[in-house]
């Protein structure tokens, strides 16, 4: 080989060193877009959670955040199998059928977010006029009761609180669909019979004042892992190929969302704005249980 022809090899190796370097400088500037959804805050923070400045680090840097607002875990359900959400908050009931029917198979959960009916913290509420004529449960027969989203989580605790009842919709009811900072004036103005009671629209005076706690989620389904947020593995796969870069990084190397650097990133930032947030009380063992490994022949 010539000098003439290694040195022109020596110059192309060294071109498509300098191109590559350039697309994978262009490539970390282009921070991560997460499309991420919710449904009603304080509950979920995810809308206000980084809107103090300087709380979140590699918010703009390695990735940031797009909030879209729900009604419901059903409905994001449906917007994450359309491709128009990254991350879904969803309950558990919806994760079933999301794989089952749906053939949603690729499906992860890559958060937990809310726990329900933890003992000493709050539980939703299925909520009814207090000088109107619902006592019990079987009142309900011939009435109407408001949730967030046919199929969510909320309207699946209430139909399985009402079958315990006898009650079954829509033979023995109607359910409607209502906006959660609507069911106060809802019931209040007795458009409604019953309507879920949530924070912080549960906090009204008016609503408090009008309205009694006839049932509980925990009275209902009991303890719960309410509420996680799930994305599909084909999210992980497109930004694989992506070299994310974070200053603050440990290892120092580039790596793909689902590999662990973006979920490692946002449970720094977590961490950092609401350090209380991801030490929420686990579910006790139950007294006396014990593991037993089988034994190996």
């Amino acid at each position: 080989m010539s000098i003439a022809t290694a040195a022109r090899r020596f110059a192309l190796a060294g071109l498509f060193g300098i191109l590559a370097g350039g697309l994978a400088a262009a490539q970390a500037q282009e921070p991560l877009k997460i499309k991420i959804g919710w449904a009603v805050a304080p509950a979920q923070l995810t809308p206000i959670l980084f809107a103090q400045g300087g709380i979140a680090k590699h918010l703009g840097q390695s990735y940031t955040l797009e909030p879209m607002r729900f009604a419901g875990s059903s409905v994001t359900l449906q917007a994450l199998a359309a491709g128009d959400l990254d991350i879904a908050p969803m309950t558990f009931n919806v994760l079933g059928p999301a794989i089952l029917n749906a053939g949603m198979t690729d499906l992860r959960i890559i958060a937990d977010e809310i726990r329900d009916g933890v003992d000493g913290y709050e539980t939703n509420r299925y909520m009814v006029l207090k000088d109107g004529p619902i006592e019990k449960i079987e009142d309900l027969k011939g009435k109407v009761a408001a949730v967030n989203g046919i199929g969510s989580g909320q309207d699946i605790f209430m139909r399985a609180m009402l079958r315990r009842h006898g009650l079954e919709t829509p033979r023995d009811y109607t359910t409607i669909e209502a906006q959660l900072p609507s069911m106060g004036s809802l019931l209040i103005e007795k458009k409604v019979d019953l309507v879920v009671g949530v924070k912080p629209f549960v906090l009204n005076p008016a609503f408090q004042a009008a309205g009694k706690v006839l049932f509980t989620q925990r009275d209902a389904v009991g303890m719960t892992d309410f509420l996680f947020l799930a994305a599909r593995a084909g999210f992980g796969r497109a930004t694989s190929a992506r070299s994310l870069v974070l200053p603050h990084a440990a290892p120092k190397r580039a790596i793909g969302a689902f590999d662990g650097l973006v979920l490692r990133i946002v449970q720094v930032d977590l961490r950092r704005a609401c350090p209380r947030a991801l030490t929420a009380p686990r579910r006790p063992r139950p007294a006396g249980r014990t593991i037993r490994r089988r034994a190996r022949a």
